[in-house]
């Protein structure tokens, strides 16, 4: 006995509109919808490759996942292509450039302090200078601190 395939009611609708009209059912079949992919291939170093490829896993992202997000963030153009340059292809800084940057944005926070100080009326130039503790006191005391507190020291 030859088992007969089942067909929906749209299927066969369409496969008599398609006898209709001269097309073939196989033309007509309802085939799901895949959006269309392209795929990439990138020539980089091994080494590039190996370091890129583990600082991605570090915070769970695989290297296609990085470059669908690079993908989609330039072509929503979300942000100004140029901003997207730059942080593509800054230059990375020496060791001299970034110190330099560090002390810039400390006396930045000192001018800050400075302004926020003079804004609630506080002379920071009559403080005393001298009463802060160095390091080596801070640290002496920490250590006597402990040893009362063991039961190691009385005073």
């Amino acid at each position: 006995a030859a088992q007969k395939k089942r067909v929906s009611k749209a299927q066969s609708a369409k496969a008599q509109s398609a006898k209709a009209t001269g097309a073939s059912a196989a033309a007509t079949s309802i085939t799901p919808t895949v959006p269309a992919t392209a795929q990439m291939n990138v020539r980089i170093d091994k080494t590039l490759h190996a370091e890129g490829n583990a600082a991605l896993a570090e915070i769970g992202v695989t290297p296609s996942e990085a470059v669908r997000a690079l993908w989609e963030k330039v072509a929503k153009r979300g942000e100004d292509l140029e901003e997207i340059r730059k942080l593509l292809f800054a230059p990375s800084r020496s060791k001299e450039e970034e110190r330099k940057r560090a002390l810039a944005l400390v006396e930045e926070g000192q001018s800050i302090y400075r302004n926020g100080m003079a804004a609630l009326g506080i002379d920071i130039n009559k403080w005393p200078k001298k009463d802060f503790p160095s390091y080596e006191e801070i640290e002496e005391g920490a250590r006597l601190e402990r040893m009362k507190k063991e039961g190691m020291w009385d005073d």
